[in-house]
């Protein structure tokens, strides 16, 4: 595939389409080459990220083109695959039959046909005779289709849709040959279309987080509720994609839910002031509403017209066009506010989980930044106390998102309302089902343990976590739950933090002092509660933005190392180090690579603790079967996670010998946690990846998923660098024939140049002779420097130009370029006129090659011009203090729109076989090469055919000695 994404015949041309072809078929000889050719350069395509939603629909049109059919299509399934209906993603039609009609990405009716919901190919030279698509015959006839070939495309093993390639004109029978490279065609679409979702996923997700960022941001600086409620709506609207929104709160004293705030079509429900009552015998909505405010998360109802959840509220939506409703209760310190209601009109629309997460998500920040308004609003009516705390909340919730620093000042500002009272912070730690401390202030002597404590266990901290209420006990002595581990405490005060009824950790005070804590200390802990979870819930939202910018950001920067690695074992060595960075709990990887038996692993590479592994296995391949993490991963393709209890355990019955060079290897460090994940192309396993740990339980399934991605890139990266290394041994061959070429070339002209000079010596009356020695003398330099041209080209393209510095006199390279295009300009009777203006400075450089450059340009200008033509050679000083060469002549002139290939390699204006001037298109690319490597740029100009040329060349500043020897740089004197 070219770099502009079209696919191109073997002449470099864009191919043209044949109307005939589709009739008779693709030739067998060039129709094989050709798509093997478009399968390589479609994976290659994949594999370079070209531009997905292109590159589809290119692919379809150029399976059309091999295949010679008359239309090829893809279609996919949308929805539930047992239930569709079809969309077609891409067509191509040959030239003269007509497209499917209708918009090319409408649906087709009905669920997927019988044969692709079996997962059958369908090859059948009489379409419409054929039993699967007796369901599909109405639609074939109608769209004219006489020949199908069908191949369902699944995703992951999962159906996504089919290809098809259908013939219009006449029936065709399809060769096993044409049914082979259309599944390999849709493997690979197959696997452009997982690209495409995981691109648009990862963009998803990090529009949502974004979002709930931004929301998060504005919630704070919202200073009503109005305001609050405006915040979520543009957060349903303009990020979800939902047309109709509103905000409903409830309403004392009766229960129901009043509308706050609406988008959309309003009207009934909807509509600012409307009353929704949610009690049991109302017939207005009530149950959906009522389920919605009771249920723990957001409710979706895809389809308001068939599910019988929304029986009751169906005639509520209908005025408005609504058919899908997602409801979500506000809900904070465990108390329902009101809920948050979304709605799409038309047809049914699929609310994925993310969806259902954002909008839960969403609805949490709503609701406890209204009742933190709520609270303001009732805080500043209050004295200092309302006062002092509100001012306390808003110093936690704006100045940091960092979860360290927020906890901090969760207990600065307990401290600094309460006094001098002892406090800590208590979190819940779903692993261990327990209460973990992660922080207190206040003097606490005695204190017999730090935890952790389990949620079943006794103790008023644990008790009010499984109640989700506060408890304040004035004798902490007469109270049975009380377990003492402060010797002094007298009474107590724990608060639980709640986040959608769900206790995510608890504020415990104690004080030497019995009766301490008041109802009002009830009341202003459990506000202050409240904020404290929604910071923590903040910062837990931040830290999982920031992972996830971390993963992208390891993930680009490990895919930007590992292009720039040329062989296998720099991309793994390269790569083991960058994956093991992307996990801040890692302390070593290795890579496996596969063997060719298929079942057996081998170190590749390894790094940190993962030297270890390669100490232990050394080159040996061993039996996936027998490794624990990586042969799992390997063998099951999937990733696969082990947590071993020690290192120990981790070497099993493995040999003394074995187990010495493991720990030798890993003085004083464990292994308590291992993760790996196939290395796979397709469905090719190249190998493992994995990821060791010395802590437990370092890493989740969202790291699974980041490796499987680093993986992914890994086998991408080590394809590429092999075809490199094959380019490379290419090359170098290439260059090895050049060489024997030269050599070869050379020694036969050596002979000729020496016998004609001997002649050229004995001949001195015979003026014809003479002349005809001379011109084999001068066709023979021309030919030694065309060979020497071809080598330079040829190193340059693998090696770059080499260059040797030395100051070059300007005048005595003019004059050896003279001396050496004289005689070929004397026998074209074209003269050469230089102008050399005294003083000018010497230049930086490799005298050879500027001799090369020179000569190159004005034997081009001789050999181009007429004769009795005039060409002119100009040297001088340039106003920024640099040096310019031009050399322009009279004669043949270059077309304006082949100027801008002139320098381009192996480029002619003229490429006939009968073409006026000779040559290999090579000299000027030299040219362009040598300037290049002198830090200098080359220009040509000409006004056209007949009109003659001009090549300029400049050489900056740097590039010149000042007479005394010393460089001239750029802006000093």
């Amino acid at each position: 595939m070219s770099p502009g994404g079209r696919f191109r015949d073997n002449r470099g041309s864009e191919e043209q389409v044949d109307d005939t072809r589709g009739e008779a078929g693709p030739e067998p000889g060039s129709g094989r080459a050709d798509r093997d050719r478009f399968l390589s350069e479609l994976a290659l395509a994949l594999a370079e990220g070209e531009e997905l939603e292109g590159l589809v629909t290119r692919s379809v049109s150029r399976i059309g083109e091999l295949l010679g059919v008359d239309r090829v299509t893809l279609f996919l399934v949308e929805g539930e695959p047992t239930k569709g209906p079809l969309r077609v993603r891409a067509t191509w039609s040959r030239e003269g039959i007509p497209p499917l009609a209708g918009d090319p990405r409408s649906f087709v009716p009905g669920p997927p046909p019988p044969w692709l919901l079996e997962g059958r190919r369908i090859v059948a030279e009489d379409a419409l005779a054929e039993p699967f698509l007796a369901g599909s015959r109405e639609i074939l006839e109608r769209i004219g289709t006489r020949s199908l070939l069908g191949i369902p495309l699944k995703v992951e093993g999962r159906l996504q849709g089919a290809i098809s390639a259908a013939t219009v004109r006449e029936k065709r029978r399809f060769e096993p040959e044409d049914v082979a490279f259309l599944d390999s065609a849709m493997r690979l679409v197959a696997a452009a279309l997982r690209q495409e979702g995981l691109v648009a996923e990862l963009s998803r997700e990090r529009d949502r987080m974004r979002l709930l960022a931004e929301v998060a941001a504005a919630l704070q600086r919202s200073e009503t509720e109005a305001e609050a409620m405006d915040v979520a709506l543009a957060g349903l609207k303009e990020t979800l994609g939902f047309p109709v929104g509103g905000v409903a709160l409830m309403s004392s004293p009766d229960g129901a839910l009043l509308v706050e705030r609406a988008f959309g079509p309003l009207a009934g429900p909807l509509v600012p002031g409307a009353r929704v009552p949610v009690e049991e015998g109302d017939r207005a909505g009530a149950p959906l509403s009522r389920v919605a405010l009771r249920a723990t998360g957001p409710l979706a109802v895809e389809d308001v017209e068939a599910d019988p959840l929304a029986s009751a509220s169906r005639r509520l939506w209908e005025p408005l066009g609504v058919r899908t409703v997602v409801l979500a209760p506000l809900r904070a310190g465990g108390k329902s506010v009101g809920l948050l209601g979304a709605a799409s009109t038309g047809v049914p629309r699929t609310v994925s989980p993310a969806d259902l997460a954002a909008i839960g998500s969403l609805a949490d920040l709503v609701a406890v930044a209204l009742v933190q308004r709520r609270s303001a609003e009732a805080l500043r009516r209050a004295a200092g106390e309302a006062r002092a705390l509100g001012e306390a909340t808003h110093a936690l919730l704006t100045r940091s998102a960092r979860r360290g620093v927020l906890l901090e000042r969760i207990l600065d500002a307990v401290v600094l309302h309460f006094g001098k009272e002892n406090c800590r912070l208590l979190v819940v730690d779903p692993r261990q089902g327990a209460l973990v401390e992660l922080a207190r202030r206040g003097d606490w002597p005695g204190l017999s343990e730090a935890g952790p404590w389990p949620l079943e266990g006794p103790g008023l901290m644990t008790a009010a976590a499984r109640a989700a209420e506060a408890l304040n006990v004035a004798d902490v002595a007469s109270d049975p739950r009380y377990v003492a581990d402060w010797p002094d405490a007298r009474s107590e005060l724990v608060v639980p933090l709640c986040l959608d009824r769900e206790v995510i950790g608890v504020l415990d005070l104690q004080s030497r002092r019995p009766g301490a804590f008041g109802p009002d200390d009830v009341r202003v802990l459990r506000a202050f509660a409240d904020r404290a979870a929604l910071a923590l819930h903040l910062a837990e939202l931040v830290e999982e933005l920031e992972r996830r910018a971390r993963v992208l950001e390891s993930i680009g920067r490990a895919t930007h190392v590992l292009n720039f690695r040329m062989n296998a074992p720099d991309v793994l060595a390269a790569f083991v180090e960058e994956a093991e960075r992307v996990f801040p709990a890692a302390h070593g990887a290795v890579v496996w690579t596969a063997g060719e038996d298929g079942v057996s692993l081998r170190v590749a590479a390894a790094h940190g603790s993962g030297r270890a592994t390669e100490a232990a296995f050394g080159s040996r391949a061993a039996p996936a079967s027998e490794l624990f993490c990586a042969g799992v991963a390997f063998l099951e393709n999937r990733p696969a996670f082990l947590e071993p209890a020690s290192l120990t355990e981790l070497m099993g019955n493995a040999p003394a010998e074995e187990r010495a060079r493991i720990r030798a290897t890993l003085p004083g460090d464990d292994v308590r946690h291992l993760m790996a994940a196939p290395i796979r192309v397709g469905e090719r396993r190249l190998g493992v990846l994995e990821i060791l740990s010395g802590r437990p339980g370092a890493f989740s399934a969202t790291d699974a998923e980041t490796l499987a991605l680093l993986a992914e890139q890994s086998a991408i990266a080590l394809r590429n660098a092999r075809l490199i290394e094959d380019l490379t041994r290419s090359n170098r061959l290439k260059d090895d024939f050049l060489a024997n070429l030269s050599h070869e070339v050379r020694t036969p002209l050596t002979g000729i140049v020496g016998w004609a000079e001997v002649l050229l010596d004995q001949r001195k009356e015979d003026a014809d002779a003479r002349r005809a020695l001379t011109a084999i003398l001068g066709q023979a330099d021309t030919l030694n420097r065309m060979l020497s041209d071809l080598i330079d080209l040829s190193r340059i393209e693998s090696f770059g130009l080499e260059i040797r510095r030395e100051r070059v006199d300007v005048a005595a390279l003019v004059r050896s370029v003279l001396d050496a295009v004289g005689p070929a300009a004397a026998r074209r009777q074209v003269s050469i006129a230089c102008d050399l203006p005294p003083g000018l400075p010497r230049l930086e450089g490799d005298t050879e090659r500027l001799r090369q450059m020179l000569w190159n340009l004005l034997g081009n200008a001789v050999k181009f011009s007429q004769p009795g033509g005039p060409v002119r050679l100009r040297a001088r000083a340039d106003a920024e203090g640099g040096l310019v060469f031009v050399v322009e002549d009279e004669g043949h002139g270059i077309e304006p729109g082949f100027l801008p290939h002139v320098f381009e390699r192996l480029r002619q204006e003229d490429t006939s076989t009968n073409r006026r001037h000779g040559g290999l298109g090579i000299g000027l690319a030299v040219v362009r090469a040598v300037v290049a490597a002198h830090g200098g740029t080359i220009e040509a100009e000409s006004q056209g055919r007949g009109k003659g040329s001009r090549f300029t060349v400049r050489f900056p500043p740097d590039r010149l000695a000042h007479p005394s020897g010393t460089y001239v740089r750029p802006g000093t004197d």
